[in-house]
């Protein structure tokens, strides 16, 4: 259990456990749905603006996909965990529901800025549009298969981003 000092208008954060197959996942649950709400957008903020994003939509269509998948996958190693408890919460919990339709949106408001850029330096295969190409990647970017393949079938991140960059690289792009 971690432990941290409570002070007299503070409650504990309490010790939340996931099973998986590659072991027991543990974190600090927040003690208020504000503080949840606000390490989760910090943890998974928006990286359009960052200078790693903007390197990879300036770089060529395969390295812009592996870029992404790359930045993915260092986001997904902090908080796959945290963001699949707040999946499974979303389900029963009104707030926490509108708090992971929040991330989705967000996720897919990064995508599509990343199949605007990949559709604005190549066609895509088989006239996929920029849309189509974003859902692509929400699906196969998605932390539900982080942590599915990663998490549950034991692969490691190298094993994902590999995976995940040849996914979208072999759907998006047109054959060489």
């Amino acid at each position: 259990m971690i432990a941290t000092p409570a002070g007299p208008s503070r409650r504990p954060k309490r010790s939340c456990q996931r099973r998986s197959r590659s072991g027991a996942h543990q974190f600090a649950a927040p003690s208020s749905l504000s503080t949840l709400s606000s390490e989760v957008a910090t943890a998974t903020r928006t990286t359009a603006t960052t200078s790693a994003a903007a390197e990879a939509m300036a770089a060529p269509p395969a390295a812009q996909l592996r870029l992404m998948v790359t930045g993915a996958a260092a986001i997904f190693a902090r908080v796959a965990p945290v963001l699949e408890v707040v999946r499974s919460v979303a389900a029963v919990d009104p707030e926490i529901a509108e708090m992971w339709r929040a991330n989705l949106d967000q996720r897919r408001t990064v995508i599509q800025a990343f199949a605007a850029s990949l559709v604005a330096k190549t066609p895509l295969r088989g006239d996929i549009s920029a849309r189509r190409a974003a859902d692509i990647a929400l699906a196969t970017l998605s932390p539900e298969v982080y942590h599915l393949l990663v998490h549950e079938s034991g692969w490691s991140t190298e094993d994902w981003t590999e995976w995940a960059a040849d996914a979208l690289v072999r759907q998006l792009l047109p054959s060489s």
